[in-house]
């Protein structure tokens, strides 16, 4: 059941948009064609080696307590919209740790964390936490991309790591990128990968939602609004 209005929720969106553009956690290109960053002031270079005009750094969020907290209270409701059921809410490291712990606070749930590597001392093992054989599990972290070899990698860890003691039925992020996969299926993006292994994605926006909210100020972003759109129409898989 939703502790707000649609209209409240909107608006909280609209707000977290606007404060990821003033406080730099989006940036956006300060080229409009398609420039590579070493060929001076251009579009930003993502992991995958390719150019995008619009970049994210969600992990800074916790840095911004109201930015933080409109997070929180947004992947709270998404969770109550989805209705989905669990016993624990596990941060992914790294970008998850924080957002898990904010998250089973304000809920007033288990929280478990997930280390990076198995430790070989003291009570050892992947996982900490009081949880028991079998338990379900939502995983949390800031951001999905494609679906490419990292993500699935960290995917990969995140079940295998489990495997036996947890089982990880949902996933929640700040933002999916919807981005084109990598490697076997470059049509599958990291929510379509996560459903193939059973679990269940949700997220506070999608990169195409986000930039729906985002109501340029200057010329230049005024500018890029349309060509980031085309972008994304190019580049995501919904």
């Amino acid at each position: 059941m939703s502790d707000f209005t649609p209209d409240q929720v909107t608006g909280m969106k609209a707000e977290l948009v606007q404060g990821f553009m003033d406080k730099n956690i989006l940036r956006i290109a300060a080229a409009e064609e398609e420039l590579a960053p070493e060929n001076g002031p251009g579009w930003f270079r993502l992991k995958n080696k390719s150019l995008s005009p619009l970049f994210w750094s969600i992990q800074t969020l916790h840095s911004y307590p109201r930015l933080f907290e409109l997070m929180i209270i947004l992947m709270s409701e998404k969770i109550n919209e989805a209705g989905i059921r669990y016993d624990h809410i596990m941060g992914v490291p790294e970008g998850g740790k924080c957002l898990a712990a904010a998250l089973g606070f304000y809920r007033d749930e288990s929280i478990i964390y997930m280390r990076k590597e198995p430790k070989d001392h003291g009570q050892g093992g992947l996982l900490i936490g009081d949880y028991k054989e079998g338990d379900k599990v939502l995983a949390v972290e800031d951001v999905i991309t494609s679906g490419g070899s990292v993500d699935r990698d960290a995917s990969d860890k995140l079940i295998q790591g489990t495997s036996g003691q947890l089982e990880v039925t949902s996933a929640i992020v700040g933002l999916d990128r919807q981005q084109k996969g990598a490697g076997e299926d470059p049509t599958q993006n990291g929510a379509a990968y996560l459903a193939s292994k059973g679990i269940e994605l949700l997220s506070v926006f999608t990169q195409a939602e986000a930039i729906k909210y985002w109501e340029p100020k200057t010329d230049h972003h005024k500018a890029m609004k349309p060509i980031i759109e085309a972008y994304l129409a190019k580049t995501i898989v919904s």
